[in-house]
């Protein structure tokens, strides 16, 4: 699993938001696919790759019974 950023852009004002999406990896024949597992929303508090990382582990460990 892993977050993925998808940039949503307000179209009356301009800005750009970053929403997060928890997703994983699936292959269907030879091609790698992304399955969006649940939409985190906006996480202002979490800005470097390593802190999406670690977001994404702890939500697999949850999902796993952990």
């Amino acid at each position: 699993m892993f977050i993925k950023t998808a940039d949503k852009k307000d179209k009356n004002t301009g800005k750009v938001y970053h929403y997060y999406k928890l997703c994983e990896n699936y292959r269907i024949g030879n091609k790698i696919r992304h399955r969006t597992i649940h939409i985190l929303g906006k996480l202002d508090e979490i800005q470097s790759d390593k802190g999406k990382k670690m977001l994404a582990d702890r939500i697999e460990h949850y999902l796993s019974g952990g």
